[in-house]
C-alpha cells in the first residue's frame, strides 16, 4: 500500500470538568467524549524521506507548528523507520472550536502510517499525551469514553445510546490557554460520579456540564444566546464542546437534527453541521493493566 486517506473526525466533551492544576502545569480533568461520523480528511501518500504537509484551505500552519507534521516525525523516529510521508490534510472542522481538530488530525496520521508500514501502533497513552498532546490517547481509543489525569487515563463505556448531534458554530475563536486560566482554581474538586450504561437521552441530561461554559458565555453573550436558540428548535439537550466555541444539540434521529438545522438556518444560524456520535468497538491504544474493553453497539 503506497496511500491512504483517513477521516480525522471531530470530538464533542459531553461533560468537562477541570479538577485541580498539577505542580507539571497540566489540569486534572474528567469528560465524557465522543467523536463523530464529521471530521477533517486526511491523505498520506509514501515518500522517500522527509515530511511534506500540504493544507487546505490554509488557515493552520503546514509545518512543525501543525501537529499533524509532528505526529509523522514522532512516527518516523518512535518505530525508526527510514522513510517519509506526503500529508494532504482537509481542514474542515474550525481552529479553537472546542472539538479537537488538531489533535485528531495527529492520530489519523498515526494511524494511517500505521497501516502502510503494516507495524502496531504500540504506544503508551501517558507517554504519547506527554509527547504530543493529551486529547490523542483519546483519539486513538474506542468511542466514547471517560477520560481523567490530564486526559490519558481512558475507560470505555459499556452500553451507550445512538446519538445526533448539530453543532453550531460561530467566528468566535476561543483560546484554550485562556480558558484554563480564568478557572482561577483555588481548590481541588470533587468530580462527578459517571455511571457505565446510558439507556437513552435521560440518562445523559443530568450529568451534562462544561466548566468552562460560564466564562466563555460571560465572554461572548451571543453564543448562551446560541445555547437557547438550539433548545428552541428542538433540542433535548444542548451545551458547549471543550473551551468552546463550540456548541452541540443532542438529537435522536437525524430527521429531527436536520430538521432542527432547518429552524436554525430561518433564525440566522446557518454555520452547522449534522453528524453521528461515533461507537466504536475497541481502542487502538492498549489500556492500562487491570482495564477492561466494553462491549458496546449500536442501540
Amino acid at each position: 500500500m503506497e496511500a491512504i486517506k483517513l477521516l480525522a473526525p471531530a470530538k464533542v466533551n459531553l461533560i468537562l470538568q477541570v479538577l485541580r492544576k498539577r505542580s507539571d502545569g497540566y489540569h486534572e480533568i474528567l469528560s465524557l467524549m465522543q467523536r463523530l461520523s464529521w471530521g477533517d480528511e486526511v491523505l498520506l501518500r509514501k515518500r522517500v524521506k522527509g515530511v511534506l504537509l500540504k493544507v487546505a484551505p490554509s488557515v493552520v500552519p503546514s509545518n512543525r507548528e501543525n501537529l499533524a507534521y509532528r505526529a509523522a516525525e514522532y512516527f518516523f523516529e518512535r518505530f525508526k523507520i527510514d522513510g517519509g510521508v506526503e500529508i494532504e490534510l482537509q481542514k474542515r472542522i474550525p481552529v479553537g472550536a472546542g472539538l479537537g481538530g488538531g489533535s485528531s488530525d495527529a492520530a489519523a496520521v498515526l494511524r494511517g502510517l500505521a497501516s502502510l508500514w503494516g507495524i502496531p501502533l504500540d504506544l503508551s497513552p501517558q507517554k504519547i499525551a506527554r509527547e504530543l498532546g493529551a486529547d490523542l490517547p483519546f483519539f486513538l481509543g474506542g468511542s466514547p469514553a471517560i477520560a481523567r489525569g490530564i486526559g490519558e487515563e481512558l475507560e470505555p463505556i459499556d452500553k451507550f445510546p445512538s446519538l445526533w448531534y448539530l453543532l453550531a458554530f460561530s467566528k468566535i475563536f476561543v483560546s484554550t490557554a485562556q480558558a484554563y486560566g480564568a478557572l482561577r482554581l483555588t481548590k481541588e474538586r470533587e468530580p462527578v460520579t459517571l455511571p457505565q450504561i446510558y439507556h437513552g437521552m435521560s440518562d445523559l441530561k443530568s450529568y451534562i456540564i462544561n466548566d468552562f461554559e460560564p466564562w466563555v458565555t460571560e465572554q461572548w453573550p451571543e453564543l448562551k444566546e446560541m445555547k437557547e436558540q438550539l433548545r428552541h428548535c428542538g433540542a433535548e439537550i444542548a451545551g458547549m464542546s471543550g473551551s468552546g466555541s463550540t456548541f452541540f444539540g443532542l438529537f435522536s434521529s437525524e430527521e429531527t437534527a436536520k430538521k432542527a438545522q432547518e429552524a436554525l438556518s430561518k433564525e440566522g444560524i446557518r454555520d452547522t453541521i449534522v453528524a453521528q456520535g461515533e461507537i466504536s468497538p475497541s481502542p487502538l491504544l492498549p489500556l492500562p493493566k487491570g482495564e477492561r474493553v466494553g462491549v458496546r453497539g449500536s442501540i
